[in-house]
């Protein structure tokens, strides 16, 4: 995140994980990700999940 963040400068860090993918979900936010909203994405028939992280 430091490297986003301080290197590249990005002022946004997005995640999406399968609504299903449970060790992904807990992985995104161990990694500091916070949970947005589950949405269906229609083009690949998919159920996910959005998280986000904004520096800070």
């Amino acid at each position: 995140m430091d490297y986003a963040f301080n290197t590249l400068k990005l002022s946004e860090i997005y995640g999406i994980t399968e609504i299903g993918n449970e060790a992904s979900h807990n992985a995104l936010l161990k990694i500091g990700l916070h949970y947005v909203e589950d949405f269906y994405f229609e083009e690949e028939k998919m159920n996910l999940r959005w998280y986000k992280m904004e520096n800070k």
